[in-house]
C-alpha cells in the first residue's frame, strides 16, 4: 500500500508522543505525523518584519498559503489574518524535494481529528493550481445559500431553462469554433513555411514532406506534413478521420493541431518538435547520441502514449508504424508518437509496414539466440553509454522478443509492458516462458496474462528493468 504523503498540519494538541512543543504550532509533515519542521502560529507583518502571535482556538477567521516551488525545492507555509494580504515572507520553510513523495495518481484534501478533545474548526473557502499561484479567494464562486425564501415558478423553473438554452447554444458555438480552428487556411500555412522553402524542409518520409513553419498571427512554431492520395473518397474518409484524432491529447503524442484540403493534397499541421525524430540520435554514426537515461525515459513514453492510444481514448487507435522516424523529442528530450493513423493512406502492396519480415525475423533469432545462452546483455549495441544499467537493458531486449512475437495471443498487452517499464511487475524468467528457439514461439497458445498467471513462482524473483540495443534499434528503424 502506498502511504506517501504530505502534509501542512494546524496543530491544537500538545503531545509528546510526536515531540510538539506547544498547542498551537504549525508544522510539515511527511510521510508521518511527527513534523520536519513547525512553528508558532502567527504571521511577520510586511512593514518592518515584526512578529505577530495568531491563536488557532480564537475563533477570528484566517487564512493558510500552502506553496511548493519544484525548481527551488522549497516548501512554504503562511499564515495572516483574514483582512491582511499574503504576508512576504512565510511563516515555515522547509529545502525538500517532493518528486519522490508525489505520485502521478494522489488526493488532495482536508483531514482533521482531535482525540479525546472537543473544537470545531470550519474550512470557509479553499482553492488550488497546478504550475502557477492558487486562485484568490475573494474570485471563487459564492456557496450555496442554506434556506431561504420561497422563490417564484419564474425563477426555479423558467431560469434554469433559460440557462439549459444558453449552454446549450455556447456548447454548440464552441464545438463550432473548435472545428473551424482545426481548418488552416493555406495562404497561411503557405506564409509559414515560406513557401516550403527548402531552408525550412525538416524530413521526407513516406507519407510526403515535413516543413518548420511560423504561423504568421500567432508566431508558433509549427511542423507541416503535406500528404498526397490519389483516391478522393479515401482521402476524404481521411479527413474525416483525422478531425477525430486531432482530439487525442497525451504528454507522449504530438498533438494535431489541424488540417488544410488543397486539390488533391493533404496539409497536415502539428506542434514542432525542437529535437527532431529519435532516428536522428541512432543511425548512420550520429554525432549526438541519447544517454541511457533519456533512452529509457522515450521507451517508457512511447509506450505510454500506444497504451492512451489503444486502451484510454474513447475509441481504439492502432499506429500500424511505429519506428524511431516516428519518435518525435521534444524541448525535454521526451518522445512523442506521431503519425498515428496515416497507415490507412498507404497502398498495401507498397507499405513499408512488413509483418514478418526477413530482416526482423532473423533479429529476433539472433537476440533469441543470445537470450537462450544466457547471455542477452551480449546483444546490445557496442556502445550503450557509460550511464546504462544493467536489468533495465536486460529487461528491455527481453520485453523487446515478447513483443515483437509472431503469436499475436502470445504478446503482452500494453497496459503490461507499461507496468514493466514502470517496476510495478516483474518479467517472468527465461526458464519459465516455454519458447521454442527454432520457431521462437511459444509453446503455449494461450493469452499472454492467463500464460503469465500460470507461473506463481516467477513472482516473487527479483525484478529486471529496461532499454535499447542495436537489435532493438533495427526493429524501430524498420516500423511495426
Amino acid at each position: 500500500m502506498n502511504t506517501n504523503a504530505y502534509v501542512s498540519e494546524l496543530d491544537t494538541i500538545q503531545s509528546s508522543e510526536f515531540a510538539n512543543k506547544n498547542d498551537n504550532h504549525v508544522g510539515i509533515d511527511i510521510n508521518g505525523l511527527k513534523s520536519e519542521t513547525f512553528a508558532p502560529v502567527g504571521y511577520f507583518v510586511d512593514n518592518n518584519g515584526a512578529f505577530k502571535n495568531m491563536s488557532l482556538i480564537s475563533g477570528h477567521q484566517m487564512q493558510v498559503w500552502m506553496d511548493y516551488d519544484g525548481v527551488e525545492k522549497q516548501i512554504n507555509v503562511t499564515l495572516a489574518p483574514i483582512n491582511v494580504n499574503k504576508p512576504k515572507i512565510p511563516l515555515l520553510s522547509l529545502s525538500l524535494d517532493l518528486s519522490p513523495i508525489i505520485n502521478d495518481n494522489m488526493y488532495f484534501g482536508f483531514s482533521s481529528s482531535t482525540g479525546f478533545v472537543l473544537s470545531n474548526h470550519y474550512v470557509l473557502g479553499w482553492s488550488f493550481k497546478m504550475n502557477g499561484p492558487a486562485p484568490v479567494l475573494s474570485q471563487l464562486p459564492k456557496l450555496r445559500r442554506m434556506g431561504g425564501k420561497k422563490r417564484s415558478k419564474l425563477l426555479t423553473i423558467g431560469l434554469p431553462m433559460m440557462i439549459l438554452s444558453l449552454v446549450s447554444v455556447a456548447i454548440l458555438a464552441a464545438v463550432y469554433v473548435v472545428e473551424r480552428k482545426r481548418k488552416f487556411k493555406y495562404k497561411d500555412l503557405y506564409i509559414a513555411t515560406k513557401g516550403s522553402n527548402a531552408k525550412e524542409l525538416l524530413g521526407v518520409g513516406g507519407f510526403g514532406r515535413v516543413y518548420r513553419g511560423v504561423l504568421p498571427t500567432s508566431k508558433i512554431e509549427i511542423a507541416v506534413k503535406k500528404v498526397s492520395h490519389e483516391s478522393r473518397q479515401e482521402m476524404r474518409a481521411f479527413v474525416a478521420e483525422i478531425v477525430s484524432i486531432g482530439r487525442l491529447r497525451h504528454r507522449n503524442l504530438v498533438s494535431l493541431l489541424g488540417c488544410c484540403r488543397r486539390k488533391g493534397e493533404l496539409i497536415l499541421v502539428y506542434d514542432y518538435m525542437p529535437n527532431r525524430s529519435l532516428d536522428k540520435y541512432q543511425f548512420d554514426q550520429p554525432k549526438i547520441t541519447l544517454n541511457w537515461e533519456q533512452r529509457f525515459r522515450v521507451l517508457k513514453g512511447v509506450a505510454s502514449g500506444l497504451l492512451y492510444q489503444r486502451e484510454e481514448w474513447e475509441q481504439v487507435v492502432v499506429h500500424k508504424d511505429v519506428k524511431a522516424s516516428n519518435v518525435l523529442l521534444d524541448g525535454a528530450m521526451n518522445g512523442r508518437l506521431v503519425d498515428f493513423g496515416l497507415a490507412r493512406l498507404t497502398n498495401p502492396q507498397t507499405s513499408h509496414v512488413r509483418q514478418g519480415h526477413n530482416k526482423h525475423i532473423c533479429v529476433r533469432f539472433w537476440v533469441f539466440s543470445y537470450w537462450n545462452r544466457g547471455e542477452i546483455l551480449e546483444a546490445r549495441e557496442p556502445n550503450p553509454g557509460a550511464d546504462y544499467v544493467v536489468k533495465e537493458l536486460e529487461l528491455v531486449l527481453k520485453l523487446g522478443l515478447l513483443c515483437s512475437h509472431t503469436e499475436p495471443a502470445a504478446r503482452p498487452r500494453m497496459r503490461q509492458v507499461v507496468q514493466y517499464l514502470e517496476g510495478d511487475i516483474c518479467l517472468l524468467e527465461f526458464s519459465s516462458l516455454g519458447l521454442c528457439s527454432s520457431s521462437l514461439t511459444f509453446a503455449h497458445k494461450g493469452d499472454f496474462t492467463d500464460f503469465a498467471m500460470s507461473y506463481p513462482s516467477s513472482i516473487n524473483k527479483p525484478f529486471s528493468h529496461p532499454s535499447s540495443s542495436s537489435a532493438a534499434e533495427s526493429l524501430l528503424s524498420g516500423g511495426r
